[in-house]
């Protein structure tokens, strides 16, 4: 009986061996897109004596991926083949929205909620939209919901929501990036 157990340790320590080393095709890797919308110019006078954070609420885990979005119908998503953000496309657009910030030169500071200095104010961004809608061209959707917090008292200061459409020339990925760079660039 003993000598059964100790045959069956070295036979299933080589069946993981050997399971471990198989080799999976994934085929070829995605093409990797970052959007780069056009910032707004700096504007003149000093900065405002605030620090402004930027965090993330409440996004739907269809948008919240790497993965581009697509909508064939209204209640029906999907994503493209081969082709994927460079990162979540939450943070991506969380990242754009501090550097547009940042390039106005108009705040004193402006950084995600991860930051070591102490804002004033925290702008809470949802990212509501931001996919391909097929109707029957391909229009990028963004929309994006924004709150302003006093961090001082804890109040809401303000709410802004923002959607935008854009219909691509063409089915060309290329065309859609271009579509979704101006779209956020306007928002």
């Amino acid at each position: 009986m003993k000598s059964t157990h100790f045959f069956c340790i070295p036979v299933l320590a080589a069946l993981c061996l050997f399971c471990g080393c198989t080799v999976i095709n994934p085929g070829p890797p995605p093409t990797l897109y970052m959007l780069s919308p056009r910032m707004p110019e700096r504007e003149s006078g000093p900065a405002l004596p605030y620090q402004l954070t930027i965090s993330l609420v409440n996004t739907s885990p269809a948008i919240a991926t790497k993965r581009i979005a697509v909508r064939p119908k209204n209640n029906e998503i999907g994503y493209f083949a081969n082709v994927s953000w460079i990162e979540f496309a939450p943070d991506m657009v969380k990242r754009l929205q501090i550097e547009s910030l940042e390039s106005t030169g108009r705040l004193e500071a402006v950084s995600d909620d991860m930051a070591g200095f102490l804002p004033n104010y925290r702008l809470s961004l949802e990212v509501r939209d931001f996919s391909v809608h097929h109707t029957p061209t391909p229009t990028v959707a963004v929309c994006l919901a924004a709150r302003l917090i006093n961090l001082k008292n804890g109040k809401s200061i303000g709410f802004l929501r923002v959607e935008k459409k854009q219909t691509t020339s063409s089915s060309n990925f290329n065309d859609i990036i271009s579509a979704f760079d101006n779209v956020l660039g306007l928002a």
